[in-house]
C-alpha cells in the first residue's frame, strides 16, 4: 500500500526505516518541493595543492569558521536536484533511486552510487560504486565521501567530507538547517516568470522554458491565480494589465525583453546563444517585445480559463 514517503526518494529506498528517523531528517526530505532550507556550517579545505585546485573548479565553499547555508531541492525530469549556496559558492548535484535500493547522485559527468544507511536516529550514505562518464572506477580510485544526518539541540545536522585517493582531504562541511520561511518567494537563483494565463503565446512561452531550461530553476504562477496576484500586489506591479510579463529573481523584477534574456540564462543550448542579443539597444528589443505583446491574443488566441498544471509540471507552479 502506498504512503506518503513513497512520493519522497529517500522514502522510497528506506520504506518503514524513514519512518523510523527523527522528524527533523525526515522533514528535510519529505516535505513538498521545491523547498528551500537555510542555516549556518563550518568549511574546511584541504591543504593538498591538488585539493585545492579540485576545489577551486568545483566552485567547492572556501574555508570559513562560520558560513551561511542554504540549499534548494526540486525536481527535475526524474531527479531530485539540490542546489547548495555556503557562503558565496554554488554548486548542484542530481539525485535519483537506482533499483529501488539505491541513490545515484550526479555531479556533471561523475556519479556516485549510495546506500542508504538508516539506524539508531542517523542517516547515512555510503559509497558503493562510482563512475566517471559512465565508466565504472576502480575500488582504489573512488574518492572516500562521508556523508551523515542526524539531530543536534531538536535541529537537523549535516556532516559531509570529500577526500581522495593520494591527495587526500578536498572539503568538509558541518552544520545545522531548518526550513526556510520564505520558500515561495523569488529567491536568487530561482527565478519566478509571472505571465498571462489566458494568453494561448504566453503559455506556449512556459512550455518552451519547461523543456529547455536546463536546471528545472525557474517557476511560474499566473498573474490571474491568487499567487500570481499576491506577488504583483507585493512587488507594487499592475494587477490588471498583463500585457508585460516579468520576473522575479531574489530582489531583482525584470520586465520585457531584459526579462526573456534573464530567463535565456538557465536555457540549454543552443538556445543559450540568444544572449548575443544584448548587444540590441534595449529601446529597440523593448519595441519589437511591445509589438508582439500587443498582438499576442490575434496571434494565437485566447483560453477560457488559466492553464492547469500537470501532474508532471505542479511543483514548478506556485499555489
Amino acid at each position: 500500500m502506498s504512503t506518503d514517503r513513497d512520493r519522497y526518494l529517500f522514502g522510497q529506498i528506506l520504506g518503514a526505516k524513514f519512518d523510523a528517523l527523527p522528524e527533523p531528517i525526515r522533514s528535510m526530505h519529505a516535505v513538498p518541493f521545491p523547498k528551500v532550507s537555510e542555516g549556518c556550517c563550518t568549511v574546511h579545505r584541504g591543504r593538498n595543492r591538488i585539493a585545492r585546485l579540485i576545489a577551486t573548479l568545483l566552485r567547492l565553499p572556501l574555508e570559513r569558521p562560520e558560513a551561511p547555508i542554504q540549499v534548494h531541492m526540486h525536481r527535475h525530469r526524474g531527479y531530485e536536484v539540490w542546489e547548495r549556496k555556503i557562503a558565496n559558492r554554488s554548486f548542484a548535484s542530481r539525485l535519483r533511486g537506482l533499483d529501488g535500493r539505491q541513490v545515484v547522485e550526479k555531479i556533471g559527468p561523475v556519479a556516485f552510487r549510495f546506500d542508504l544507511v538508516a539506524d539508531a536516529g542517523k542517516l547515512s550514505m555510503v559509497l558503493r560504486g562510482t563512475s566517471i562518464f559512465g565508466i565504472a572506477l576502480p575500488k582504489g580510485l573512488w574518492p572516500q565521501i562521508k556523508a551523515a544526518e542526524t539531530v543536534v539541540d531538536e535541529s537537523f545536522h549535516f556532516d559531509v567530507s570529500v577526500a581522495l585517493p593520494l591527495v587526500g582531504l578536498v572539503v568538509a562541511y558541518q552544520g545545522t538547517m531548518v526550513p526556510a520561511a520564505n520558500a515561495g518567494a523569488a529567491l536568487p537563483g530561482r527565478p519566478i516568470v509571472l505571465f498571462d494565463g489566458i494568453c494561448n503565446f504566453c503559455n506556449w512561452g512556459v512550455n518552451f522554458l519547461l523543456r529547455w531550461d536546463r536546471r528545472g530553476v525557474i517557476r511560474f504562477a499566473a498573474m490571474q491565480s491568487a499567487p500570481g496576484l499576491s506577488l504583483l500586489r507585493s512587488n507594487n506591479l499592475s494587477e490588471t494589465d498583463f500585457e508585460t510579463f516579468y520576473v522575479l529573481d531574489g530582489n531583482r523584477i525584470l520586465g520585457k525583453s531584459d526579462a526573456i534574456l534573464h530567463l535565456n540564462r538557465s536555457m540549454a543550448w543552443p538556445w543559450r546563444v540568444g544572449q548575443i542579443l544584448r548587444l540590441v539597444p534595449r529601446v529597440v528589443r523593448d519595441s519589437l517585445y511591445d509589438l508582439v505583446a500587443r498582438n499576442r491574443y490575434r496571434l494565437m488566441g485566447v483560453r477560457q480559463s488559466c492553464r492547469v498544471p500537470t501532474s508532471d509540471e505542479r511543483e514548478r507552479f506556485l499555489s
